[in-house]
């Protein structure tokens, strides 16, 4: 008697779980398949927390120094009071 029949005898395994178990290679690639592609989007996941942060960081340091950098200041326009023009066209400034 083998193992799985002394199992079956006992009640511990049935027979629906031997079959399900007799394509284990198909089973492990599967198994391999979605650990790779969760470890691959948990570091998808990490890069874009840690770039958004980065991001974040770089945008407040920047309004950060706009702030503290002041305004540059309005410069008044000067007015120029002109003379009227005289007897040659040209006006002088005063």
């Amino acid at each position: 008697m083998s193992r799985n029949e002394i199992r079956i005898r006992k009640n511990r395994i049935s027979p629906g779980d031997i079959a399900r178990h007799r394509n284990y290679g198909k089973l492990m690639r599967r198994h391999d398949r979605y650990l790779k592609m969760k470890r691959s989007i948990i570091a998808v996941v990490y890069f874009l927390i840690i770039t958004l942060m980065i991001l974040l960081y770089m945008l407040t340091k920047q309004a950060e120094q706009k702030k503290a950098t002041p305004a540059p200041e309005e410069k008044a326009v000067q007015t120029v009071h002109c003379a009227p023009p005289s007897r040659t066209g040209v006006a002088t400034i005063e």
